[in-house]
């Protein structure tokens, strides 16, 4: 807006530098008083299955902010928020946006999801560089193919929109195609081994990403990098760029086992798309990254830590039983159940199972999920308060979508009471 790019034109150098953990405290508080407001969508680590920015602008985002700014006694009435199935990591990053400065544990079992999150939140600057790195590795790529790309957003313009979509069905787009899909499994089995199912990561390199990748006849060959020590923002740098463009809506970027017994990295991604005359080797995601060091700032900034774990989420529900800290527990469970993850009944089981007994001790518990009258009734004879909305409604009120395309809010009986205690 020239409102705001007036204002930034007349601020301090530190304010007008390229955003880095030096100055986005600076940024943030500055913004804040010109009355920026926050994009709900930059808080998500990356781009994942489901439509969370829309469930906390519609169903659960206030209750959210109103519960981890509660006081009780003159301390926080929630000091600790879990989220066992994180994902994108948008509700945690969520609370602590609204003023959550309390325990945080965010898991996953994609330990691709685990490991990026934690590398974004200690070293921003350290991810955002290797981004940049891939892209000049996959800029490079490209001139090998005769293409040249725009090095910021990776993209091709031509003349016209009949120019550009002739252009990607060629013999060389086919194949750089299938290159670029061989850089990042050649990049991830140099960093990556997988080691009695435990994620290993070897050392990156210094300066470049992993490649010097070069065609040999019809082959790329990928050489090995150059040593180095504890350079583990690399592969966030990786995951982040693939998940960001993954165009399967139900799908991730994971590691899987193939038929040879080898691991390769699974990537649902589409490439070399058209945008009218333009060409874009991804759909987006890499052209602005600067809210990689919001994210960071939200957890470094809390009094209290944000902890990153990779397991079961399930199991890891039943280590943190405990009937003297879980009164002070929110946790937050999310998007992730759906008939393409669970059976319902499996689900409820679930919950039975690893979630009632914390609900029992007093913790409050938030969860969202696709509509279905069976769920209704199952939370509801679990003693869950369950609320039913439209992801889009007629100014009737009356809902335009079917009843799978609704929401489904279940709180429990301690959540409600202190949401009616407000």
């Amino acid at each position: 807006m020239p409102h705001y790019k007036a204002l930034l034109e007349r601020g301090s150098a530190l304010l007008k530098a390229a955003t880095s953990a030096d100055n986005i405290k600076l940024k943030i508080e500055t913004f804040t008083q010109w009355g920026m407001k926050i994009d709900l969508h930059s808080l998500a680590f990356f781009k994942l299955p489901g439509q969370v920015v829309t469930e906390v602008t519609t169903i659960d985002g206030g209750l959210i902010a109103d519960l981890v700014n509660q006081q009780s006694n003159g301390q926080a009435a929630i000091q600790r928020i879990i989220e066992p199935m994180a994902g994108s990591g948008f509700y945690a990053n969520y609370a602590r946006a609204v003023g959550f400065e309390g325990d945080m544990l965010i898991n996953d079992i994609n330990p691709l999801i685990s490991w990026s999150q934690k590398e974004i939140i200690q070293q921003p600057d350290r991810v955002k560089y290797y981004i940049d790195s891939i892209k000049e590795d996959l800029v490079a790529l490209g001139k090998q193919y005769g293409f040249e790309f725009n090095p910021v957003n990776l993209s091709i313009k031509f003349k016209s929109k009949q120019d550009s979509q002739a252009f990607v069905k060629t013999e060389p787009v086919k194949n750089f195609r299938d290159a670029v899909k061989n850089y990042f499994n050649e990049v991830v089995d140099v960093v990556v081994e997988l080691k009695n199912g435990e994620l290993v990561i070897s050392d990156p390199p210094t300066r470049r990403a992993s490649v010097s990748a070069q065609l040999q006849g019809d082959e790329l060959v990928i050489s090995l990098p150059p040593p180095t020590a504890n350079e583990k923002a690399f592969l966030a740098a990786v995951f982040y760029i693939t998940q960001n463009n993954n165009q399967r809506n139900t799908s991730i970027v994971e590691i899987k086992k193939i038929n040879t017994g080898n691991h390769s990295l699974h990537f649902p991604v589409s490439m070399m798309l058209t945008d009218g005359p333009t060409v874009k080797l991804f759909s987006g995601g890499l052209a602005n990254i600067n809210h990689i060091n919001y994210i960071s700032h939200l957890h470094a900034s809390a009094k209290h830590p944000t902890h990153v774990a990779n397991e079961d989420g399930w199991t890891l529900l039943d280590s943190l039983r405990d009937e003297s800290k879980n009164k002070n527990d929110l946790i937050i469970l999310s998007g992730h159940f759906s008939d393409t993850h669970l059976s319902v009944e499996a689900f409820i089981t679930k919950i039975e199972k690893h979630v009632m007994p914390l609900s029992k001790n007093g913790a409050k518990v938030i969860i969202t999920n696709a509509y279905s009258p069976q769920k209704e009734t199952a939370f509801n004879t679990l003693g869950f308060h369950t609320f039913k909305k439209s992801r889009d409604s007629n100014p009737t009120g009356k809902s335009t979508n079917m009843a799978k395309g609704d929401y489904l809010l279940a709180i429990n009986r301690s959540a409600m009471q202190a949401a009616q205690s407000l």
